[in-house]
């Protein structure tokens, strides 16, 4: 195993222990157990690599258990924070039920997890499914660079399967990463700029085909975050420079928590520009400060190495 995946191996396990189960290493067993028989219920699943997964966000949460009267019992805990916990604590209607599929492990074989999250997807039959970074490793990773768009190719037939049943499904373009470094992605497996533009470009232009397929634009909001601007989704604004927030990890390479937050910003405005989902989707409370109440958050989040 090259140096590079075993650090990052290591890292996911690590991270798994610490959080009790928390991770996406293994797609999960089942979803959210809500009472399903509501008419007005929305399945949703997450399907995608590590950032959906919440890689290396770790945050203190209030202990639920805690009580003045044992002070043996901590009154804080490390939990880990994925897209999907996001997702559930921001549907204050408590109309979602959740099924994760993400994987921090989809980098190591892209071809076999994409292709066992969507038949695992298609046997749930969900309403709703948001693939934000499904296709990252189908462009990056260990291949040939004139190979890399015939790989998406591959990803985007995964993804075809999902959208030919009529599942509304929002994809993400892919980032701009050529000159970082990182200690978790080597040069070798960075696209070039000339290979992500393209595959964009292709991404886009598969979606339109589709009415029932939106884009989040992850290359175009990383791409206004390296250039040091405020960046607006729908009716948020987030501005780093002012607000002295971190919203890509010190690895370059995955969202902290508040990245994350963007991420799900992004996802909800472009769903909604799908006419089944302008009055079907509940309405989703994705204010960062009010995030980190609902999920009992607390202030000062820490992101792991």
């Amino acid at each position: 195993m090259p140096m590079i995946f075993r650090r990052w191996f290591v890292a996911a396990t690590l991270l798994t222990c610490l959080c009790h189960g928390w991770t996406g290493d293994a797609p999960v067993q089942g979803a959210t157990q809500r009472n399903s028989e509501h008419e007005d219920m929305v399945r949703l699943a997450v399907i995608g690599a590590s950032a959906s997964a919440g890689f290396g966000i770790v945050v203190e949460i209030e202990n639920e258990a805690a009580t003045p009267d044992d002070p043996t019992v901590p009154r804080t805990v490390k939990r880990m924070i994925r897209l999907i916990d996001l997702i559930d604590a921001a549907d204050q209607q408590d109309r979602i039920i959740e099924f994760d599929l993400s994987s921090h492990m989809f980098f190591t074989r892209p071809f076999e997890y994409g292709r066992s999250s969507v038949d695992r997807t298609l046997s749930w039959k969900p309403d709703v499914v948001f693939a934000v970074d499904f296709l990252f490793w189908y462009v990056f990773g260990n291949r040939l660079e004139e190979t890399r768009l015939e790989s998406l190719r591959k990803g985007l037939a995964e993804l075809e399967r999902l959208a030919k049943t009529g599942v509304s499904l929002v994809v993400g373009t892919v980032p701009d990463l050529e000159g970082i470094k990182s200690p978790m992605i080597s040069e070798e497996q960075i696209a070039r700029s000339e290979t992500v533009t393209e595959a964009n470009r292709r991404i886009k232009n598969w979606a339109k085909t589709h009415p029932n397929v939106m884009v989040a634009p992850i290359f175009e909001l990383s791409r206004t975050l390296n250039e040091g601007g405020p960046i607006r989704i729908g009716r948020h604004q987030w501005d780093p420079d002012r607000d002295g927030l971190e919203l890509i990890a010190p690895d370059k390479l995955h969202p902290t928590y508040e990245g994350l937050i963007c991420i799900a910003q992004a996802i909800d405005v472009e769903l909604r520009r799908l006419p089944t989902e302008r009055e079907r989707f509940p309405m989703l409370d994705l204010d960062r400060s009010r995030l980190m109440e609902l999920m009992r958050v607390r202030p000062g989040v820490s992101q792991t190495p």
